[in-house]
């Protein structure tokens, strides 16, 4: 009864430690920062992660390899199977291939 209670409340499941997920995720290689973190039972013994990993500005095909060793970390020690890790970079604005910075500063126009 319990298990099905925290499963319809999302709520972390009791042998995952929140804090220690976000530390070894950031210890990443190529990784600054991991936030707007959540995890959940999805059924009994399925488990599943979404957040927002900000990385270093590089090329696309380059993230892939964060994205592939930050799931292996979570798969192999946390038993996070189904993750979902959106990625950021605090400013690409010197890049030629990144438009993060204008879409910043289109944002904050508008805004004003």
């Amino acid at each position: 009864m319990r298990e099905s209670g925290d499963i319809l409340l999302e709520a972390v499941p009791k042998h995952i430690d929140m804090g220690s997920v976000v530390q070894e995720v950031t210890q990443t290689p190529g990784v600054r920062d991991f936030h707007d973190v959540h995890i959940w039972t999805i059924t009994s013994g399925l488990y599943a992660l979404s957040g927002h990993l900000l990385i270093e500005d590089q090329r696309v095909s380059e993230c892939s390899q964060i994205i592939a060793r930050v799931n292996q970390l979570l798969g192999q020690r946390y038993g996070l199977g189904h993750t979902t890790l959106q990625l950021e970079c605090e400013s690409c604005e010197s890049s030629p291939v990144c438009d993060l910075g204008e879409l910043r500063k289109e944002s904050q126009t508008a805004e004003s």
